[in-house]
């Protein structure tokens, strides 16, 4: 059969009404253990409390032309493609819905609507909310409480007087709920796999660290001598339920929790201990944590040496390359290397590191030679010098009289090394700072900078009746003509504010009663530009030289 184009035109532009694909049904008499919930629209599910829902709604094949998918929550919120509200959201698409960290209040009927100019179809998820199964007690009663999400059409409890017999809640015994449960009552948490402690690691020494009892944590190595105790620690730090830890050794005999082998012990903590060690006990022990969702492993190697096949050795310095310091360090703490020269400023801190290119058999004990011919040892760590178990010396608010050289000497009972380094203390030029606010007697002389305020008090030793203050300026006049700058105070002493360098020379105070007049005198003295020398008179009330610098 032949078609015309018009026919065949009509044909491929045919309409169609959308349909949501139903799924099988899906049947879940209990949540998913403590997992994401992913299911396809049509299908109802239960989901534990604070996971995720995932809900794919598929369309049936040749629909034209596409349709929209409008989902509709269980309260009553519509959200197109993209759109989010509260914890739910929806794809580009339109097909996929996720609501994240689901709660109580989720529960309920999810729709998804398609609709194209030809018609529309909805197809709906039911979806269940549950908080995990407990017990509550009430009475004499125990009552198994179910989801949350919805209310339980039966609760059934546990009748003590009735050997335990699972009954229909109005059977149980008087004392029943009327009300939902309490929560969270005796929640389940999820289970969660083993995972040890993870220790800092560090390289195996030339010697023990002591020549007593170990104890490391699983997955460090250890050197010991034998015929000491080892304690390895296996520390898990998660795992729900509780792991079971059990011990490898290096024969490949295993050890539970609280079981004994000979000199070999678990402990009720998981701590393997090897009393009374042997060399043919050295090699690699393993713990491992399990439980019903997983395990850990960790590993730990183990060394085991005579005391006499240790053999004594002399530390030695590294010898660091010097370096050009230029300009010296002026602000904040600073360090050198043993051996290296440097210039500080005065007030800073300097620590002088010592590195050793050979550690020494047994471990090395440091001793600084100060330049006052004074000493400082390892573990001295008050006042101005401190000395750190490293052989690192600190010298704290360096000051001139700590300039010179410092010299270290690392030594053991094999033998010993010595580096020095050269320390300069460098203090920068500072001017004469004079004060701010100068206040003095009459009859003393200062040097002020200019623009700064000054008190000459005129104190009276005696006069009856009490006698009034009058002041003489250096250019002859008062402080009442010269007002503004200044003025004279109750107790007759003269303020001079922002004080100029006009206003330098001689100040003369007189003082006035009905009985008598006092005046001070002095001769004219050169002005200097440095501060002048504090002299004394043989009058009562005195003048005053004042001599200037200008600040810079």
């Amino acid at each position: 059969m032949n078609f015309s184009p018009a026919v065949l035109n009509a044909i491929f532009t045919l309409s169609a009404i959308p349909v949501l694909t139903k799924p099988d049904t899906l049947v879940q008499t209990r949540p998913l253990p403590c997992t994401n919930v992913d299911i396809l629209l049509g299908q109802n599910a239960i989901v534990h409390e604070g996971y995720s829902l995932v809900i794919t709604a598929q369309l049936g094949p040749g629909v034209t032309p596409a349709p929209t998918l409008v989902w509709t929550l269980p309260s009553g919120a519509t959200l197109g493609a993209g759109e989010s509200s509260g914890n739910a959201r929806v794809n580009g698409a339109g097909t996929l819905l996720t609501v994240s960290g689901i709660a109580p209040g989720d529960v309920g009927s999810y729709s998804a609507t398609a609709t194209n100019s030809e018609g529309s179809d909805t197809l709906s998820s039911t979806i269940t909310v549950d908080r995990y199964s407990w017990d509550v007690v009430i009475g004499s009663c125990t009552h198994t409480c179910g989801p949350l999400g919805i209310k339980p059409a039966l609760v059934l409890c546990r009748n003590d007087s009735s050997s335990g017999a699972t009954v229909a809640e109005a059977n149980c015994c008087a004392e029943k709920p009327t009300t939902p449960p309490p929560e969270p009552c005796n929640r389940i948490p999820c289970p969660v796999p083993p995972k040890f402690f993870d220790p800092p690691r560090y390289d195996q020494p030339e010697r023990p660290i002591s020549d007593k009892d170990q104890t490391i944590d699983v997955a460090q190595d250890v050197l010991i001598i034998e015929g000491n105790r080892l304690v390895i620690r296996a520390r898990v730090v998660k795992g729900i339920p509780d792991p079971d830890v059990q011990w490898t050794l290096p024969d490949g005999s295993t050890l539970g929790v609280n079981e004994r082998r000979g000199r070999f012990s678990v402990r009720d903590d998981g701590q393997l201990v090897v009393d009374n060690i042997q060399l043919d006990d050295g090699g690699t022990f393993t713990a491992t944590a399990t439980n019903e969702v997983g395990e850990d492993t960790a590993v730990s190697r183990v060394t085991v040496i005579r005391k006499a096949e240790i053999v004594d050795r002399p530390p030695q310095i590294k010898v660091l390359p010097s370096f050009v310091q230029n300009p010296p360090i002026r602000r904040g703490d600073f360090a050198i290397g043993a051996g290296q020269n440097v210039q500080i400023h005065a007030g800073n801190s300097l620590w002088i590191e010592t590195n050793l290119a050979k550690p020494g058999i047994p471990p090395a004990t440091f001793s600084w030679s100060l330049p006052g011919g004074e000493t400082a040892n390892t573990g001295e760590m008050s006042g101005q010098f401190q000395v750190h178990e490293n052989g690192t010396l600190v010298i704290k608010n360096i000051g001139l009289n700590n300039e010179g050289d410092y010299e270290v000497t690392a030594w053991n009972s094999a033998g010993s090394d010595s580096i020095t380094s050269s320390v300069t203390v460098l203090i920068g030029p500072k001017f004469f700072d004079p004060p701010r606010l100068a206040t003095i007697d009459i009859g003393q002389n200062v040097t002020i900078v200019e623009g700064n305020r000054l008190v000459i008090r005129a104190r009276v030793v005696q006069g009856a009746p009490d006698p009034v203050v009058s002041w003489t300026l250096p250019d002859g006049s008062t402080p009442k003509e010269r007002r503004g700058r200044f003025s004279v105070r109750k107790s007759g002493a003269l303020l001079v504010k922002r004080i100029q360098l006009a206003d330098q020379g001689r100040y003369t105070a007189t003082a006035t009663n009905s009985g008598d007049e006092h005046t001070s005198v002095v001769q004219d003295d050169e002005i200097s530009e440095s501060r002048s020398s504090i002299g004394d008179q043989t009058n009562a009330i005195r003048a005053p030289f004042l001599s200037f610098h200008k600040e810079t």
